[in-house]
């Protein structure tokens, strides 16, 4: 009996060990499992990683920029986020919903129509709204997309082991096991418009999350690649995939406005404007802007209409008071004075705090104006100074035989 307990001992010992062992073991498998899946995935590696739990401040500071780029009253239409998997039972749409909400709550940027359950049902909206009058709002632009990618256990990595001692009567063993899985989790949307049914181009957003799970499912870890960055989060057993979507489509819902709206989306993601990828998204902004010369000038003259600087009507018409505007802003900005609508101005302009910038404008503004005022007060015109001088010596000389006659 004393050699059956000593040996039990012995073997909660090589247990505890083991546990340890194993601890480490599954961290290392986690590890691995990882490079794996990214081995099997395409993406760009990341030097920053920023741990998160969900959007949610993203989506305010969305709220803020659209509100500092004039953005209100879009009208915009949703469709059902179907899930083409079929692994991955949600209420995306419900999360989409919920996320345009909170990035909607000061600027009132997004007014959303959530109507029906596929695309044809957005032909039968606009169909009954023209024949019916039945909706006041009348939609640009719809969202559509789903779940469209779940690759589960991507990568899966295991160890383990154990020992077994008999004796003539008796025996005793322990042993322990580690394991790690890496699944993939896409969402797909895409910007159309009503008009036409026609896709936006530019106007998508297309993210995956890596989800990896070790142990025995107690520890799970998601982590999303964007602009060069890792978002790492941390999720319970409970939450799993469905907290992963749900930071998917807040993701999603930021990038698409910010793409569909021109306002700089990745400043809220954490990006860096000295980014490959974002400098790459603000040359095609630029250049899609430029392409229609009227759309170009218009998106300018509202701008500096914002900034109080212009106070003529957006018309698309260039004139001298924009060209005024856009010379004193670049100063603020820091840029050549010149009014140059160029690229180096755009994307300034876009990562700019405005708050800031217009005060400075409006200082220089005024500062212009004083010295045009003092400018014209000493330096009046020689004609208009000769013609004073001729006129007050006219009234003398008048004056001069009107008292002569008197006297006489």
């Amino acid at each position: 009996m004393k050699r059956l307990t000593t040996l039990i001992t012995l073997a909660a010992l090589v247990a505890v060990s083991g546990c340890n062992v194993m601890a480490m073991r599954e961290d290392a498998l986690r590890e691995k499992a990882r490079e794996s899946a990214d081995k099997k995935r395409t993406g760009p590696q990341s030097p920053i990683v920023r741990n998160i739990t969900n959007f949610s401040s993203a989506l305010r500071c969305m709220d803020e920029k659209m509100m500092m780029y004039g953005i209100r009253d879009l009208v915009v239409i949703t469709e059902d986020i179907e899930d083409k998997t079929r692994k991955v039972s949600v209420g995306a749409k419900d999360m989409l919903i919920s996320a345009i909400s909170q990035m909607t709550q000061r600027s009132q940027a997004i007014r959303l129509i959530a109507y029906g359950t596929d695309s044809a049902n957005l032909i039968n909206f606009m169909t009954q709204r023209e024949e019916k009058g039945l909706f006041q709002l009348n939609p640009v632009y719809g969202i559509r997309g789903s779940i469209s990618q779940y690759d589960e256990s991507l990568s899966r990595e295991g160890e383990g082991g154990g020992f077994f001692w008999r004796g003539s009567s008796s025996g005793a063993g322990a042993g322990a096991s580690v394991n790690a899985s890496a699944s993939m989790l896409g969402l797909d949307l895409t910007m159309m418009r009503t008009a036409d049914m026609s896709i936006v181009p530019g106007v998508s957003s297309s993210n995956a999350v890596l989800i990896t799970r070790s142990g025995s499912g107690a520890s799970i870890e998601a982590e999303i690649k964007k602009f060069g960055m890792n978002y790492e989060m941390n999720l319970s057993q409970s939450e799993g995939v469905a907290q992963a979507t749900r930071n998917l489509i807040d993701m999603a819902v930021i990038e698409l406005f910010g793409k569909l709206t021109k306002t700089p989306y990745w400043s809220c993601l954490g990006g860096s404007a000295d980014s490959p990828g974002i400098k790459s998204e603000i040359d095609n902004w630029y250049y899609i802007l430029f392409a229609d010369k009227e759309n170009f000038v218009a998106y300018w003259q509202n701008q500096m209409r914002l900034r109080k600087l212009y106070n003529k009507p957006v018309n698309g018409v260039p004139d001298d008071e924009l060209a005024k505007a856009v010379e004193i802003y670049r100063e603020a900005l820091g840029l050549e004075k010149n009014a140059k609508l160029d690229q180096q101005l755009f994307a300034a302009y876009l990562n700019a705090n405005h708050y800031k910038v217009m005060e400075k404008a409006q200082r220089l503004l005024a500062a212009r104006g004083s010295a045009q005022a003092q400018a014209q007060t000493q330096a009046q015109p020689e004609p208009q100074l000769k013609n004073q001088i001729k006129e007050k010596a006219r009234k003398l000389i008048e004056e001069q035989k009107a008292k002569e006659k008197r006297a006489n």
